[in-house]
């Protein structure tokens, strides 16, 4: 996701690390650290295809390797997810510049919302 139309929406540090508590694979609250615009997307998409972030949460904790924190799981997980929506024409949150075809074309997604 690129930030540079965030600025016309928030003043806030879009890169600013944010932790919350999200739940693990079997329910249990953890916290995950990520930034400020992976949160906005998470719940910008939430809202905007009425999805469980929960089971997201739940479901990559299941699939995350073991070579990569929880919270760089998910910033990537969500990069894709963003990807993967531009590629299919499907709409960005007003604060998400539009994605490039070489950046998506490519792209892997971990698991399908």
């Amino acid at each position: 996701m690129s930030e540079e139309d965030w600025w016309d929406h928030y003043t806030d540090d879009p890169f600013l690390k944010v932790g919350n508590y999200v739940p693990d694979s079997f329910g249990n609250s953890i916290i995950v650290t990520l930034d400020l615009i992976t949160w906005a997307y998470i719940d910008w998409y939430s809202e905007t295809y009425q999805s469980d972030p929960s089971l997201y949460f739940q479901k990559l904790h299941m699939l995350c390797p073991q070579d990569i924190s929880f919270s760089d799981w998910i910033e990537d997980s969500v990069r894709n997810t963003y990807l993967r929506e531009e590629r299919d024409g499907r709409p960005r949150p007003p604060w998400c510049s539009v994605a490039q075809p070489d950046e998506y074309q490519d792209v892997e997604i971990p698991l399908d919302n």
